[in-house]
């Protein structure tokens, strides 16, 4: 039995006023049997972007660096 896990989703809020507040990453994991069948998946609970990132979640593969640089800092 193995977990592989993927991507999900990446969360980006304004608070009232109009500036950013917050940006979060979830990840989906898949639990699959020996013979690579899914047999259940859970999401993580939302991480802020920067562990995201440094826990492989690929955010540069839609966001410019500026704006990573922007949103973890």
């Amino acid at each position: 039995m193995q977990i592989i896990s993927h991507p999900y989703e990446l969360l980006i809020r304004w608070n009232p006023e109009g500036a950013l507040a917050g940006a979060h990453v979830q990840w989906r994991h898949v639990t699959q049997d020996d013979s690579g069948t899914p047999i259940g998946e859970t999401l993580s609970p939302p991480v802020p972007l920067a562990r995201g990132i440094a826990d492989g979640f690929p955010a540069d593969a839609l966001l410019t660096p500026d704006a990573i640089g922007t949103l973890t800092a």
